[in-house]
């Protein structure tokens, strides 16, 4: 009894480190625009958020593309996001700070979800058809004034 006690109490000791452990490892969003910091040419800074602004890339994207070194592969990290949608749990294996430039760029490419994009082509709705009756005969409109209810039609 008193095992299962000290058990339980042990237990709800760990329940915080428990539930709070994948938090800690989790991306934080990141504003893609601030990326452009890196550049100290403004000429190069100025390119940089034009590209971002034009490609609009994922927030949680941004985060990963961050540690990125080369800045040809960092591009190429944020233009991903044009073919392809991320998820931040997908890309928490793509964070790791041991990896590459080139293999976290492959990582991503792995992970990436393709965009799908549909045709669709709307169609004129179609009307029903009235019946044959309706077609053939033309409608007539009486001149004659409105009944009176209760009144004789003749």
């Amino acid at each position: 009894m008193k095992l299962g006690k000290l058990l339980f109490a042990l237990s709800l000791l760990n329940l915080p480190t428990i539930l709070f452990a994948k938090t800690s490892t989790s991306i934080d969003p990141k504003n893609p625009v601030s990326l452009c910091e890196r550049f100290i040419v403004p000429q190069a800074k100025a390119a940089c958020e034009k590209k971002i602004e034009k490609w609009g890339p994922d927030w949680y994207l941004a985060s990963v593309c961050e540690k990125q070194f080369d800045d040809s592969l960092f591009f190429n990290c944020l233009q991903l996001s044009q073919s392809k949608n991320f998820s931040p749990v997908a890309l928490e294996t793509c964070n790791a700070d041991g990896l590459s430039d080139q293999e976290r760029l492959s990582c991503l490419t792995k992970s990436g979800v393709q965009h799908v994009y549909q045709d669709v082509k709307l169609k004129a709705p179609q009307r029903i058809p009235a019946s044959r009756r309706a077609k053939t005969l033309p409608a007539k409109i009486s001149k004659q004034p409105p009944l009176e209810i209760g009144s004789d039609p003749n």
